[in-house]
């Protein structure tokens, strides 16, 4: 088996090892408490953060490269139950690389801007999981974008929310990963 494949099993079975052993009262609200916070349907978001892309290649030495670059983001999500929403996400990578194509020549990548669309899922109160399709746009070309995602809020405060969030996004020709800081309004 490749190490890549036998890292996404002990992912997923890390993940569920953690849901199942959860104490119950963190899987489960209480009637009281379910009537007492309000259900906002809309919020705005601003997601500040990095990317971790590993395909990267160093400018100079031409060596591959994993480069870390800030990215800043605006996102948009529609709730339409307390479960199941659909959002935007759109963010600036500040990035400067070359991707090499299965072809053998490279793609220069140059301060891409990503939007992307898709259904949300509320796992559980504050914890919620998106996916998404779109587009990674700059100067030299247009790429398909798939983002798997995840968010939990650590702080909710009337209708201000502070999350982090982690997203594995796949661009066509290569991966990135992200980690981010977000900080929300929502709106009944």
């Amino acid at each position: 088996m490749k190490q890549s494949a036998l890292a996404n099993w002990s992912l997923l079975i890390a993940f569920a090892l953690l849901i199942s052993f959860a104490p119950k009262n963190v899987l489960a609200q209480s009637p009281e408490a379910e009537e007492a916070e309000p259900f906002f349907r809309h919020k705005f978001a601003y997601v500040a953060g990095y990317t971790w892309t590993p395909q990267g290649r160093n400018e100079i030495t031409d060596e591959r490269q994993t480069i870390i670059a800030p990215v800043v983001g605006l996102d948009y999500e529609f709730w339409f139950s307390e479960r199941w929403g659909i959002g935007t996400f759109n963010e600036l990578e500040i990035i400067n690389i070359r991707i090499e194509r299965n072809s053998g020549d490279f793609l220069r990548r140059e301060n891409v801007v990503v939007l992307s669309a898709g259904p949300l899922f509320q796992i559980l109160p504050r914890w919620s999981a998106s996916a998404a399709i779109g587009a990674e746009i700059d100067t030299h070309a247009t790429l398909l974008v798939l983002r798997l995602g995840t968010e939990y809020a650590f702080i909710e405060s009337g209708p201000w929310e502070v999350a982090v969030s982690f997203d594995f996004i796949n661009k066509e020709i290569y991966d990135n990963f992200g980690l981010g800081l977000v900080v929300a309004y929502r709106l009944k």
